[in-house]
């Protein structure tokens, strides 16, 4: 596999500080704090990628998503980060996912666990993360109406 055309030559971060949390890549380490968080975020999360996920999704198959994560991250043909806060607290995820079929144009979402934030501090804390995403990308970055 190559990289996706808009970023052949230019990446994104893996590691990033914004607003007093810590972006880094999501893959298989996460495994066990990334399902948990999933499955208590079941009802917040059903839809938000356009299907059911994560209804019925088994840790097995959690697995195999992180790892896939984790590998077209490597080969910079989309980007999934795991959000933590100061202490090391995995809060959520943030993704960003270029059009397959077209150049110039991602889109991105950014979610986070049912018990992370205050509605207030979780509304601040996207904001600041779709800020990163646009100054952090050679491409526009647009936000589905359903991400959270």
């Amino acid at each position: 596999m190559i990289p996706h055309p808009d970023f052949a030559s230019r990446s994104m971060p893996r590691v990033a500080k914004v607003s007093g949390l810590t972006l880094s890549p999501l893959g298989p380490d996460d495994l066990d704090e990334d399902f948990e968080a999933v499955s208590t975020s079941e009802e917040k999360l059903t839809g938000v990628f356009g299907d059911d996920w994560p209804q019925g999704l088994t840790r097995d198959e959690n697995a195999l998503d992180l790892a896939w994560h984790l590998k077209e991250f490597d080969l910079a043909r989309s980007f999934a980060w795991t959000i933590r806060d100061a202490s090391g607290r995995y809060l959520g995820c943030a993704y960003l996912m270029p059009d397959p079929g077209a150049r110039g144009r991602a889109d991105a979402w950014v979610w986070f666990r049912v018990d992370a934030l205050s509605e207030a501090a979780e509304t601040v804390a996207i904001l600041a993360i779709h800020d990163w995403l646009r100054t952090a990308s050679p491409v526009t970055v647009r936000f589905p109406q359903n991400a959270i």
